[in-house]
């Protein structure tokens, strides 16, 4: 289990009769974390969603499809460069599902970033090898075989669609870290600042409706701001705190969790028994599976 999966973890409480609940799928590391429970996820990328669509719908034989793009051959800025354009021109859903997941694995920093027209332009990421995950990909389409997708679409619609019982992860795009970043350049990818205040509002008003809504985002005074009304739990992750990724340190997160009313005292957490299998087993993971 990534370390970093332990504080989100130790905040999803288990003995609560409700679904699984990501508004923000991305790679679904937390989903493949969490016990076997009805699960919802959705994501505003429309061509992840149809990606976990096709992989779910035709498991063993979809990544049977995709091995061949990950043949040392494909990992070429001319062949990248051809199946993006490929992908770009492209309208059948299986067939962008397959050239999504290799753009993915062979763009510049896995990026996924379009143009004003809706145009994949993330180049070619020079990678020397490229590996092909294939046990993960058949690991996530079995666990989709129990999830919900949800139409690809706002995360305010699942988090409104929250009951009783339910509990809703949230890993939005986060707040800027320091005080000379600013929302202008960090919402280019279209989550700025009131989308952050209507995250944190639409937290509280599930949790009055007595669901879990557990948030991650950086841990600034903003971030403090905008989540007063839930209880902090700050930690510290190690990554690459500059753009170029040569500076090498750990930055603060947090962790905002908003309870029910009624409380959930007694309750245990996903982590605290994640932690204690993993104490008592060497055998690697198979969680994580990203796309």
């Amino acid at each position: 289990m990534l370390p970093m999966l332990i504080p989100i973890l130790e905040a999803l409480p288990l003995g609560r009769r409700g679904r699984f609940i990501e508004p923000f799928a991305g790679s679904l590391t937390v989903l493949l974390n969490v016990p076997l429970v009805p699960s919802v996820v959705c994501d505003k990328n429309a061509v992840l969603m149809n990606f976990y669509s096709a992989l779910r719908s035709r498991g063993r034989a979809f990544v049977d499809s995709l091995e061949p793009l990950f043949a040392p051959s494909g990992n070429t800025r001319e062949v990248f460069d051809h199946l993006r354009a490929e992908f770009n021109a492209s309208t059948d859903p299986e067939r962008r599902a397959q050239l999504f997941f290799y753009l993915n694995k062979h763009a510049f920093n896995g990026l996924y970033r379009e143009n004003s027209k809706g145009i994949f332009n993330v180049p070619f990421g020079r990678f020397s090898f490229v590996s092909f995950a294939r046990d993960e990909l058949l690991h996530l389409a079995e666990r989709l075989k129990s999830v919900t997708l949800a139409p690809a679409g706002d995360f305010e619609v699942l988090l409104d669609d929250a009951k009783a019982g339910d509990i809703v992860y949230c890993d939005p795009a986060y707040v800027p870290l320091s005080d000379t970043a600013n929302f202008a350049s960090y919402g280019a990818d279209g989550f700025d600042f009131a989308d952050q205040l209507r995250l944190a509002q639409a937290a509280v008003r599930a949790a009055d409706r007595g669901a879990t809504v557990v948030i991650s985002n950086h841990d600034t005074e903003l971030s403090r701001e905008l989540y007063a009304r839930a209880e902090l739990h700050q930690f510290d992750i190690w990554r690459s705190i500059s753009r170029a990724g040569a500076t090498r340190g750990t930055a603060p997160e947090l962790i905002a969790t908003y309870s029910p009313k009624s409380g959930l005292a007694g309750v245990e957490s996903f982590g605290s028994r994640m932690k204690a299998s993993a104490a008592s087993s060497k055998k690697p993971s198979k969680a994580k599976a990203s796309p």
